[in-house]
């Protein structure tokens, strides 16, 4: 999905803004987003838990270098783009898998269906039905 000029992945959604807990002290910026769709550390939870030195710890880690932050929602929500974005010329990695759903469409459209003709098949939908009364 293309977000203020970048593409970003679907692994990343949901896509989650959050209020920071100390107004941008520790943070960075008084809102932060992340993605839903990855497991977080417990780094994190202990961060949303815990006192200053659980923030201190968290937002000066590794763990928190994906997530982004900004002034506004719409800031935190562009800063997570850049940091996770897949170069703004677009997803070259799934061009071909996108090509190939589409040829593989195109030729389930214009191929024949062959029925293999059951006895079960035959009993349902019989060539031939008498109609009431006037054939037999």
């Amino acid at each position: 999905m293309l977000i203020n000029d970048f593409y970003i992945a679907n692994e990343h959604y949901p896509l989650v803004v959050r209020q920071s807990r100390y107004g941008g002290v520790y943070e960075g910026g008084e809102f932060f987003c992340y993605s839903g769709g990855t497991s977080l550390s417990e780094a994190y939870f202990a961060y949303l838990d815990g006192d200053d030195c659980d923030a201190v710890d968290f937002w000066n880690g590794e763990d928190a270098a994906t997530f982004g932050v900004g002034s506004t929602p719409n800031d935190a929500l562009s800063d997570f783009c850049k940091k996770n974005a897949i170069p703004s010329d677009g997803p070259e990695e799934y061009k071909p898998i996108v090509s190939n759903f589409e040829s593989q469409m195109l030729m389930r459209r214009y191929s024949t269906e062959s029925i293999e003709r059951t006895d079960y098949y035959q009993m349902s939908h019989p060539i031939f039905s008498p109609r009431k009364d006037t054939e037999f």
